[in-house]
C-alpha cells in the first residue's frame, strides 16, 4: 500500500536530464515546488556544469542540547559565470 502524503507542500522525486550534470547519489528528492523548479533550472541551464542536492553536510554541536547533529545544505552547483568557473551551496526557502 502506498503511503500518503500529507504534507502541503508538492513533493516527490525528480529525474534529472540525461545531460549528465547531476552528480549526487540516485535521484533526489524535492520537498516544495521551489526545490522542483530550481532542479529543473539546474537541468536546464546551459551555463550550470554540475549540481547535487543535500550533497554537503556540515556538522554542528547544538548549544541547546550539547549534542552533536548534521546539517544537509540543499544544494551545490558549479556554473560558468563569463570566463570563470564558480560553486555555490544554496538553500530554497520561500519569502
Amino acid at each position: 500500500m502506498k503511503k500518503k502524503n500529507y504534507s502541503k507542500y508538492k513533493q516527490g522525486t525528480y529525474k534529472p536530464s540525461p545531460t549528465g550534470k547531476y552528480k549526487g547519489k540516485g535521484n533526489p528528492r524535492y520537498l516544495s515546488s521551489w526545490e522542483l523548479k530550481f532542479f529543473r533550472w539546474c537541468d536546464s541551464n546551459p551555463n550550470i556544469i554540475e549540481w547535487t542536492s543535500e550533497s554537503i553536510i556540515i556538522p554542528y554541536v547544538n548549544p541547546l542540547d550539547g549534542k552533536a547533529h548534521r546539517y544537509m545544505v540543499d544544494n551545490k552547483i558549479v556554473i560558468r559565470e563569463g570566463n570563470n568557473i564558480v560553486k555555490y551551496l544554496i538553500e530554497i526557502k520561500p519569502k
